[in-house]
């Protein structure tokens, strides 16, 4: 069988990012941010992919063994593909500012601010910066510090009058912009990275020191991610957790980036202090690193600049009611974000919280954003008496310590939080609310596909379904008694739960549609996923290809099967969407002879997801909500605007099939927006 490396498939994947910045059609600032996108993904690859084979690589052969491929080898293969990227990266950042300076708006340096701004640049520097900024003198410490990978920092040579030479750090503040924008009168602006201002008056924070010759070069270190989560029962989740995080605060270092233009005795100087593993992942940059800061780059009163503002859209099947219990009671109903407003998760826990009849709200957590009006919904329900029981991860990556404050705020409120099982990820996103009216109860659910996170939500496509069916309620049912009763395992009649079913049932649907092809019936499987990882999945969907059946997949990020391979994977083909949203519903359609079975899901198809966290699939069985899914993919599919073709090589070659111009996400709103 044939696989694409997981690695290189990422990057793929953040290449098709790189590609948005290069896009033309896409609005100047939004290709700057997009190269803030790629950035801060890059860095992410870097915490935990590159910082995970560098591991890999030190153990012994017998270990390696076990790999298709020696990890010491795909870090080469790494390393040379990340080089390519960063290359076109920098070589994007010099056309988008030429194209920003044909827009009035001029990124500047240090070297060049005009006469009549500098008396503006000194005070900003001395009243917002000057504050903020205390040089750490290395002559005079017995350790060099240790760095935060969040963080850029100035590593300055400081030549005295007397001929010695001493180094300095500096650390620059991320309470602050990074960019600060000059105004004329003119309509014209300049940006300057807050670096430079530093730069410009570097001499001023050394006044006390006789100075011949100062300068500064910008240098970003990485860190491993992983967390040491031991296994020692005699102490609680929280503490355990709390301990990890700030034990990866002190990970090792698995990447140095530099200005190249940093003289080489500081550069032996700081490599023979940070010990970095590998020549590969100590890269010559820029004068500016954490690109990622792009993210947050300057709008500009200039409509064409940046993508247009799009209403949140409402549900027309909430269209004047004021109880959103009376739909969901009456028929499922399903919201599509970020085209249709989060509002309603939101005001269903409102709700729950201040119905005299509710009696219990269950909720699984994962990621929240900061601040979070779901989990305000919550503890104002257990304030009001409810009881109110949240499951949270704990371990949801770079989300822990913000996952580790609510839980306390919750705690505190009165609501139960557990915190999943040992070597578990609680990965689904469902709630359940029990309603009791004389004496008989109801039970109302939401499964989504994305998390609870309202900033996401207005870029993340997801979908979500709210529901009183009484086959999904009852399995809610059984899933939330099962986190609350140590994980026994129990029967579901409907939902597909990982670590227990997802894998056998869809390996079992799978094999279904192999019959109906081998006797001459409908057979196809359109799958819509983030990432597509697991051999056995992949091979079940190469034995599927080899006995006729036909396979759609829409893959936003790694995919590790290789389609159109003959007598392999000729009846596959592969798409990825990358445009303005963050594709990240997951959608799964078997023919089924003509009778098709559609399910919505929190699980990619990869061993984590179907072996080692507990996720969601839900059957959908509303006849109506069946047929939007299916014209939804029928949209994805016809998308000839954002669509790439994963090939063999994975070379990211636009669709372009079609007579018209399909931008899948723009219609998708359009159809929503049309239904009001």
């Amino acid at each position: 069988m044939g696989y694409y490396n997981r690695e290189l498939s990422w990057l793929s994947f953040n290449e098709r990012v790189l590609q948005e910045a290069e896009d033309k059609s896409v609005p100047l600032t939004e290709r700057m941010r997009f190269l803030g996108i790629f950035s801060n993904n890059l860095d992410e690859f870097f915490r935990v992919r590159v910082a995970s084979l560098t591991r890999l690589s030190d153990l012994g052969a017998k270990t390696k063994a076990k790999f298709d491929e020696d990890p010491a080898d795909v870090l080469v293969k790494v390393g040379a593909k990340i080089r390519i990227l960063q290359t076109r990266r920098d070589e994007v950042y010099r056309r988008l500012k030429k194209e920003f300076n044909k827009e009035g708006i001029e990124i500047i340096s240090h070297e060049n601010i005009p006469s009549e701004n500098l008396e503006e640049v000194k005070a900003f520097f001395y009243q917002v910066l000057r504050p903020k900024l205390v040089p750490i003198m290395l002559d005079q410490v017995s350790e060099f510090p240790s760095l935060g990978d969040k963080e850029i920092y100035l590593l300055v040579k400081l030549e005295l009058e007397n001929g010695d030479i001493n180094f300095s750090l500096i650390e620059i503040p991320n309470s602050i912009n990074r960019f600060y924008v000059i105004n004329s009168s003119h309509g014209t602006s300049k940006v300057i990275y807050i670096d430079d201002i530093i730069r410009f008056k570097l001499s001023k924070l050394f006044r006390t020191l006789n100075l011949k010759h100062v300068s500064a070069y910008t240098i970003k270190i990485t860190r491993d991610a992983e967390l040491d989560y031991d296994d020692d029962f005699s102490k609680g989740v929280m503490e355990k957790m709390e301990r990890s995080v700030k034990k990866r605060k002190k990970g090792d270092y698995v990447r140095l980036l530099y200005d190249k233009e940093m003289p080489e005795d500081m550069l032996v100087f700081l490599k023979s202090k940070l010990k970095i593993k590998g020549k590969s992942n100590i890269i010559a940059g820029g004068k500016y690193h954490n690109k990622k800061d792009l993210l947050s780059f300057p709008s500009f009163d200039k409509g064409k600049l940046s993508f247009r503002k799009k209403e949140r859209l409402r549900h027309p099947d909430f269209k004047g009611e004021d109880s959103l219990f009376t739909v969901i009671l009456k028929k499922d109903v399903m919201i599509h974000m970020p085209y249709q407003s989060f509002d309603y998760i939101t005001a269903f826990l409102r709700e729950a919280a201040i119905d005299p009849f509710v009696k219990s709200i269950s909720i699984t957590l994962y990621r929240v954003s900061k601040d979070s009006d779901i989990v305000h919904a919550l503890i104002n329900a257990a304030k009001n008496g409810k009881k109110v029981t949240v499951v949270i991860e704990l371990q949801a990556r770079f989300d822990e310590e913000n996952n580790i404050y609510y839980s306390d705020l919750l705690k505190d409120a009165g609501a139960r939080v557990i915190f999943g099982a040992q070597g578990l990820k609680v990965h689904s996103k469902i709630i359940l609310i029990q309603r009791k009216v004389d004496g008989l109860s109801r039970h109302m659910g939401y499964l989504g596909t994305g998390n609870f996170h309202e900033g996401n939500s207005k870029i993340y496509e997801d979908l979500g379904i709210f529901t009183a069916s009484k086959l999904i309620v009852s399995d809610l049912k059984k899933l939330f008694s099962l986190f609350e009763n140590a994980f026994q395992r129990t029967r579901f009649s409907s939902l597909v739960v990982s670590p227990f079913d997802t894998r056998i049932k869809f390996s079992e649907l799978i094999l279904n549609e192999i019959l109906h092809a081998q006797r001459g019936k409908e057979a196809y499987l359109n799958l819509k996923l983030n990432n597509l990882v697991d051999k056995q999945m992949i091979n079940l969907l190469y034995q599927a290809s080899k006995s006729g059946v036909k396979i759609k997949l829409i893959v936003r990020g790694i995919c590790c099967l290789i389609p159109g391979k003959s007598g392999l994977s000729e009846n596959i083909e592969v798409r990825s969407i990358v445009g303005r949203y963050l594709e990240h519903s997951r959608v799964i359609e078997f023919g089924n002879a003509g009778n098709p079975l559609i399910y919505i899901s929190s699980a990619d198809w990869m061993g984590r997801n179907l072996d080692k966290r507990i996720e969601v699939s839900m059957p959908v069985i509303d006849k109506k909500l069946i047929s939007e899914l299916k014209s939804y993919f029928t949209l994805q599919w016809s998308d000839n605007h954002k669509s790439r073709i994963i090939d063999a090589d994975q070379t990211n070659p636009y669709f372009t099939e079609g007579e018209a111009e399909i931008d899948a996400q723009q219609v998708r709103y359009d159809e929503l927006k049309q239904l009001l």
